[in-house]
């Protein structure tokens, strides 16, 4: 079978027309559904053509006016309507006129698009079911303030948009490649991504190096965005902010560092955890000990031995064990703090000046949890037994000392992003939670939300001259005569893009064990210069075309 280009419709003509008051006319017959309807064996044997096209998809152009004929007598019994769902399971019906019997001189169904029109729906016969397909209109949601009501909608969640003064739209949130949308009740959607290899709720990268002789700048292997979510330590001895400045990737000090000194720079590149601290006493003999939570990462992990940084050589972790290759000497106070990926947090750095006398310092973050925190003298990490943090205020048992240097890191949830209030959802009152699943950050600024997918979508590009087995997700360059075999278990969604600029109009795309177009039949381009995507929709109908272009050569 081959690509075929007989109408405007093929070649999507309707994505760059001018505006015209005048109604554009498309013609609609009903015939006995083939292979090349895309819902071929679902539903009505029976199935609509526009302009000649089986169960064509549709783009439309808000502003301009579009009547659907149904003066051919195929259309008796048959009358054309829009649905926000291929079940018709919820009729659109705003900018929508009909006219006459269908099958009837005279007869029609009209649509007038705005830019409030949900960006796709459904035409589809009102007594018969998927005899068409879908028309997309290029729209998004409009205006900066709406109420929010959520509606489930097979695997998608529709939420309806109330503008006030009556205007209503729906954006459908759809579950793309390793997205799941769940509506767990009337007022709650979980957003979660199915995906293995994300990216780590909490990433802390170290970088370990031996200084040259005076040396002053060290270059890690990730941008620092701000130097408070960093710790640099020099032979176990914590370095103040102000002995070093960032830029970038390059870590500078303001003195050279001695001949032979070990550096550790702890770099948060994202902070999203709970910080858990285990306390014990060394007996001189005792090498390992048990922390109250498992530990996931050794990199998670910072340990103290009498405030002093311990290298991770110095130690290693297993589930809850903390083992240390040499033991903590006897009366030694020992500290285990540990990251676990939690609730966004962000860091914050106050840097003060013992005077002493005084014992009290106001940080800069509010609630800190002493757990949170992280105290340094003179870049000797401090127990926390020797201090307590109330609101903002840190207290000292003993004063520091005069011109001592003290620097406070701590760590304070910034945002809470799981509600957001609504007046009603289909006659009921509450709030509708967008819940961060797996892989997703929810981002809230004023009334806007952001969902963020730490999964890439970005499609790769392969440009190819033989023979090739296609991977999902791919777009290919086709510049020779060759076959492209599609994948051979696909799943619902995957998607192959194709550009044929091989200067030849018989290329071949080899089915390999589904169906293309609800048939069991390879694919030739037949037509030079063609670009198309094929997406993979189930067993039924197998790999369906979409948006087909193309030009002559």
């Amino acid at each position: 079978m081959g690509i075929k280009f007989q109408s405007p419709l093929e070649l999507s003509a309707h994505r760059t027309i001018a505006h015209n008051n005048a109604a554009q006319t498309l013609t609609v017959t009903v015939v006995s559904k083939t292979a090349a309807h895309p819902e071929y064996g679902n539903g009505s044997s029976n199935g609509y053509t526009i302009n000649g096209i089986e169960g064509a998809y549709i783009e439309l152009t808000p502003g301009n006016t579009y009547r659907f004929d149904q003066s051919n007598s195929s259309n008796s019994g048959h009358p054309f309507r829009f649905y926000e769902d291929a079940a018709k399971t919820t009729a659109y019906t705003t900018g929508v006129t009909t006219n006459g019997t269908p099958g009837t001189s005279g007869a029609y169904t009209q649509i007038i698009p705005t830019t409030s029109t949900p960006p796709i729906l459904f035409y589809q016969c009102s007594a018969h079911s998927l005899m068409g397909s879908y028309v997309k209109f290029g729209t998004g949601s409009q205006g900066d303030t709406y109420t929010l009501s959520a509606t489930q909608d097979g695997n998608n969640v529709d939420i309806l948009l109330d503008a006030g003064s009556g205007t209503d739209s729906t954006v459908q949130l759809t579950a793309g490649n390793n997205i799941t949308l769940t509506r767990n009740n009337a007022q709650e959607v979980t957003i979660a991504s199915t995906a293995s290899g994300g990216g780590a709720e909490l990433n802390i990268e170290r970088n370990v190096f031996t200084a040259t002789a005076n040396q002053t700048a060290f270059t890690i292997s990730s941008d620092i965005t701000a130097s408070s979510n960093t710790q640099v330590y020099i032979d176990g001895v914590y370095q103040a902010k102000s002995n070093y400045t960032t830029s970038g990737s390059v870590v500078t000090f303001s003195t050279g560092v001695p001949l032979g000194s070990k550096v550790e720079v702890v770099h948060f590149i994202a902070v999203y955890s709970k910080i858990y601290t285990d306390t014990f006493t060394g007996n001189g003999s005792t090498t390992q000990y048990t922390t109250s939570k498992d530990i996931s990462d050794e990199n998670e992990t910072q340990v103290y031995i009498d405030g002093v940084y311990q290298s991770k050589d110095n130690y290693t972790t297993s589930g809850t064990t903390v083992t240390f290759s040499t033991a903590p000497p006897n009366t030694a106070a020992i500290e285990v703090v540990h990251f676990d990926a939690a609730e966004y947090t962000s860091l914050a750095s106050n840097q003060f000046t013992g005077t002493g006398s005084q014992t009290a310092f106001t940080l800069t973050q509010a609630n800190v949890n002493e757990d949170s925190s992280f105290v340094f003298i003179q870049g000797v990490y401090q127990e926390k037994s020797t201090y307590s943090i109330s609101g903002s205020t840190l207290t000292f048992t003993t004063a520091p000392q005069n011109g001592y240097t003290i620097e406070v890191i701590t760590a304070g949830v910034v945002a809470n992003v799981t509600s957001s209030p609504v007046n009603s959802i289909n006659s009921l009152t509450g709030s509708l939670n967008i819940v961060g699943g797996n892989n997703i950050t929810v981002t809230p600024s004023g009334t806007n939300i952001t969902l963020d997918s730490n999964v890439s979508t970005s499609y790769s590009v392969s440009v190819i001259s033989s023979n090739t087995t296609a991977v999902a997700n791919t777009l290919y360059v086709l510049t020779a005569n060759l076959t492209l075999t599609l994948p051979a278990s696909p799943s619902a969604g995957d998607s192959v893009k194709v550009s044929n600029r091989s200067g030849v109009a018989t290329c071949t795309i080899a089915r390999n064990s589904e169906k293309i177009m609800g048939a069991t039949a390879d694919l030739t381009i037949d037509k030079l210069n063609a670009g198309f995507e094929i997406i993979y929709s189930g067993s039924a109908q197998g790999w369906v075309l979409i948006g087909v272009e193309g030009t002559a050569s």
